[in-house]
């Protein structure tokens, strides 16, 4: 412990440290007030001198446990913080009814007896060991955010509760067997609560054996298992709804190879000879063939399929009783539209026993009254023509579009390079030429463009004058340098950096891949003997390019899904500035004095402004006695990718260069702030909806324009944490107060608002937002010159840039063709709950603390919201894809507590559904029942594509308008 010297004291003995076993018994009987169990000592004080209730403040760094903590309890177990010990074991013995705990930072965890669930912020430390004993049960499901990598497992007969969408890691040995629960168990434990997804793989665990996982099936789908492969991963796979049905199939034909019918039939039946006997097709996914188009498939809650023909002719389903195919119309009356039709089935590979597709004969179906013309009036159509500027993105595209008359191969690939699609024409067509032959069609998917510029680049000074042992720190093996702007010659980089360097300038960039071209540019200077390191700096981005097919609304103004994008733009602006404490002068992200600054604040700032690179911060502090920022300091930042972050007292300000013109940046702003002063006359304090004593007033220094939009943080008090800050404008002409935004308090009591001008402001602090639910919203000024308002995406960037979650990225531009960054969308996400302070710093090593989304990243992956491509990177620079971004959305609605279930997954009516990665498979659903997203018009979903600028504007309208619909 720290200072237990009496009631009021409030120092600290130091840090001290126990050496030896410790074991923590709590009873459920006796110690049912209990709070969190910290594994480390904690300083325990009473914060009220001579007044009862004490504080505990524990602090594993300080006080320490040598040898292992054991805590065990019951039910009633509190939270465990299991930092501060060599090793935190817990054992969880309860008596059957739900407990739920946070176990963080521990080292094991037994669940011997009972139902206990873990909460999303429980997190092992360094992949912990796990025993769940015989008739246990452990509740990972709304552990969704949790890192769900273990080592050592022992199952011994219990019970694991999994999501739709969730997979555990299992990295070291696996004993016993357990039995898999989807969503949970039924009344007598025999089935799981929620479907399983066919396909989707629950455990991860390389030294697992066959027997080590049961999973317990849904009601209507009693034949489904985990499947283990060589690998160790456990899918979830399905033989059907019956006990008595093969998994693979022999054979498939036709019970007949065509039919005539008249006008008005509404339904034709196509028998299908399958062996053996007992396989039933009801839940096989199907190829069906209308004319050369593939039908889209679609899938109900209990796994039965049906079919849309690519022309919305003819719609199919599978004889719930039997091996045969009902085809019908889509006329209001069910009739079929007369002509003939070409029908052609084709089984998967993997429900065949040979390991082949097996494919029917053709069935022509004629309905009488619509035969296309005779063999002596055909019917002329052109040739197809190629898409063209693909580019790829790991997704099957096509290179060539379906049509009237003709069937089309080889149209659709996923691969770099050249590809050739044949077109065949069907009976009674001609091509425009008079040519009746098949046609070759060229096509070509290019390489995706290159990612950013290396971040966290500098040079190091060779050790002697004339030496060529100089280097560049913060390199890697994939990427490559030059010393000129041509890339003549370039030479392969070294990890973690590249040697034998002698002083001049380098030109650094990710080398080509066989999908990707080069990266952007960073340029790095290896300074001569003797000069502090230089950081580098990446070459300005060239304009992007526009997708080759814009984004078509399905309605007129509302979009579609995303396209995909050609090159990552610039960050937008940064989040909530950090606060930083009181030096002497401002620092910098890119700049590392060798002694300390005798420069004034503004002098630093300016040249911490010159060396930072792009996406950085730079840090300024104003002093009490001088609050304005001059004209050099804004001439500097004006037009650049950097963030000037300013503390002035309980004021932050934050202001992206790239919303400050070069041509307009201010000759000297005042940030100055008074907070709580009697400056707004007491008539219009008494007008607002809250009591006198909630409200914070606020006058700025400066009066009038700033010339660019600024995020201002307000320290408005912890005790105000979760509130909504409501800001009002002092009107002096009406003497009124105006209504301007919401925002919620932070848990740190900082509020954070979008300011474009300075006046007399007045927060009302209150447990509702004020913003007018019905009111019409506030014309909008547009400021960018590449936003008309006749496309579509207009009133998304209207939505955007009003409530500050989006800026320009640069002078009157908004790029809305441009893509996001991984760090980007991050960001906008955090601005949209209000910029709440995060817990602690974010632990991925490529996330520099000084970037401006480095809060919102740590806020991120604290709340489940993200977890990084590969445990520890979270690459912030890379484009975000539409998998990705539908995975953050969907956990962010989450913690939102806004509605965000969805039944089985239904991602099945997409041609490339099996491109979507396993952790999306439910958020991309979701977000596809919401209207978040939809597919392409070529029927694909395109999970692998990136979203553009414009896109991730609409999205985020439509989260909105969405999130209000369901409250």
């Amino acid at each position: 412990m720290g200072n237990m010297g009496g009631e009021g004291a409030t120092d600290d003995s130091g840090p001290n440290q126990f050496n030896g076993n410790a074991s923590i018994t709590i009873n459920a009987d006796k110690d049912s007030n209990l709070g969190s169990i910290y594994a480390c000592g904690a300083k325990q004080y009473a914060p009220n001198p001579g007044q009862p209730g004490k504080r505990t403040d524990a602090d594993a760094s300080k006080y320490t446990v040598t040898g292992t903590v054991t805590i065990t309890g019951n039910n009633r177990l509190p939270d465990v913080e299991g930092g501060g010990s060599s090793a935190t074991n817990v054992v969880y013995r309860g008596d059957g009814n739900p407990s739920e705990s946070t176990f963080v930072g521990i080292s094991s965890l037994s669940v011997e007896t009972g139902n206990l669930a873990l909460t999303v912020n429980s997190q092992f430390e360094n992949n912990g060991n796990l025993s769940v004993a015989s008739g246990a049960k452990l509740d990972l499901t709304k552990a969704d955010g949790m890192n769900l990598n273990i080592g050592n497992f022992s199952g011994n007969g219990g019970f694991l509760f999994l999501n739709q969408d969730q997979t555990l890691k299992i990295t070291g040995q696996v004993t016993g067997t357990t039995k898999v629960a989807i969503g949970g168990t039924n009344h007598d434990n025999t089935q799981s609560s929620k479907l399983p997804s066919i396909g989707y793989t629950y455990i991860v665990a390389p030294k697992s054996n066959n027997d080590s996982f049961e999973l317990l099936p849904y009601s209507t789908q009693p034949n489904m298992t985990l499947v283990r492969d060589s690998k160790g991963n456990w899918t979830a796979s399905s033989n059907g709804p019956g006990g008595d049905i093969n998994p693979k199939m022999d054979s498939i034909s036709l019970g007949k190879n065509s039919e005539v019918v008249p006008n008005g039939t509404t339904k034709v039946i196509l028998p299908l000879n399958v062996t053996p006997d007992d396989f039933w097709i009801k839940n096989v996914d199907l190829d069906i063939y209308v004319d050369g188009g593939l039908s889209r498939i679609d899938v109900d809650s209990e796994g039965y399929h049906s079919y849309t023909s690519s022309g919305y002719d003819l719609f199919m389903t599978v004889d719930p009783d039997g091996n045969a195919l009902f085809i019908s119309g889509f006329t209001d009356t069910g009739a079929i539209v007369g002509g003939p039709y070409e029908i052609q089935i084709e089984v998967p590979a993997k429900n065949s026993s040979t390991g082949q597709k097996l494919k029917t004969g053709t069935f022509t179906l004629t309905v009488e009254g619509g035969t296309p013309p005779g063999p002596g009036t055909p019917t002329s159509i052109p040739v197809p023509t190629a898409n063209t500027g693909l580019r790829w993105t790991g997704a099957e595209q096509v290179g060539v579009n379906e049509g009237t008359g003709y069937t089309l191969t080889g149209h659709k690939a996923a691969d770099v390079g050249s590809h050739t699609a044949t077109a065949a024409l069907k009976s009674g067509y001609q091509w425009t030429d008079g040519a009746a032959g098949n046609k070759e069609i060229q096509w070509s998917i290019g390489k995706a463009q290159g990612l950013s510029a290396p971040a966290n680049l500098a040079g190091a000074a060779p050790t002697a004058e004339g030496a060529s042992d100089g280097k560049i720190t913060g390199t890697t093996a994939a990427m490559e340098y030059a010393d000129n702007e041509a890339f003549n010659n370039p030479a392969d980089c070294g990890e973690p950096e590249t040697t034998g360097l002698t002083t001049g300038t380098y030109h650094v960039r990710l080398k080509e891949t066989a999908t990707h071209e080069a990266g952007a540019v960073t340029v790095v200077t290896v300074p001569a003997y003797g000069e502090p390191e230089e950081p580098g700096k990446p070459t300005e981005p060239t304009e992007p390019d526009k997708p080759t097919e814009p984004d078509k609304p399905t309605e007129p103004d509302k979009p579609t899904g995303p396209d995909k994008p050609t090159e990552p733009d610039k960050p937008t602006e940064p989040g909530k500035p950090n606060k930083p404490s009181r030096p002497s002068g401002g620092g910098s992200s890119g700049s590392k004095p060798s002694k300390p600054s005798t420069q004034t604040p503004a002098q630093n700032a300016i040249s911490s402004i010159t060396a930072a690179p792009a996406g950085g911060t730079v840090s300024m502090v104003l002093p009490e006695s001088s609050t304005a920022v001059g004209s050099a300091v804004w001439e500097a930042l004006a037009g650049k990718d950097v963030v000037l972050s300013v503390s002035a007292g309980r004021v932050n300000w934050s202001i992206h260069g790239l919303d400050v013109a070069k041509d307009a940046a201010p000759s000297s702003l005042d940030l100055g702030a008074e907070i709580g002063t009697g400056i707004i006359p007491a008539g219009a304090l008494e007008a607002l909806p809250s009591q006198g004593e909630k409200i914070v007033q606020l006058a700025l220094a400066h009066n009038g324009s700033f010339g660019f939009e600024a995020r201002m943080s307000v320290d408005v008090g912890r005790t105000n944490a979760a509130l909504w800050a409501n800001l009002y404008y002092y009107n002096p002409a009406s003497q009124a107060l105006e209504f301007q935004a919401a925002v919620r308090v932070g848990t740190d009591g900082w509020a954070t608002f979008t300011l474009d001008h300075a006046s007399d402001y007045a927060i009302v602090l209150d447990g509702k937002s004020h913003k007018p639910a019905s009111a019409t919203p506030v014309p909008w000024s547009n400021p960018f010159r590449d936003v008309a308002e006749n496309c579509w995406y207009f009133d998304a960037v209207a939505y955007v840039h009003r409530n500050g979650l989006m800026n320009g990225t640069g002078a009157a531009v908004f790029s809305p063709d441009a893509t996001t960054t991984r760090g980007q969308f991050v960001t906008t996400l955090h601005r949209l709950q209000g910029t709440p302070k995060p817990a602690g710093k974010t632990t991925f090593t490529d996330v520099s603390q000084d970037a401006y989304y480095a809060d919102a990243v740590a806020w991120a992956a604290e709340n489940g919201i993200v977890n990084g491509v590969d445990g520890s990177r979270f690459a912030p620079g890379e484009p975000i894809t539409r998998e990705q971004l539908a995975a953050a959305l969907y956990r962010f609605a989450r913690l939102r507590e806004t509605p965000a279930d969805v039944g089985a997954v239904q991602l099945l009516p997409f041609s490339d559904r099996d491109q979507v990665s396993g952790y999306a498979a439910r958020p991309m659903s979701w977000a596809l029942e919401r209207g978040l997203l939809t597919g392409l018009d070529n029927g694909t979903l395109a999970p692998k594509a990136y979203a553009t600028r414009a896109q991730i504007a609409a999205i985020l309208l439509r989260f909105q308008g969405s999130a209000a619909d369901a409250k």
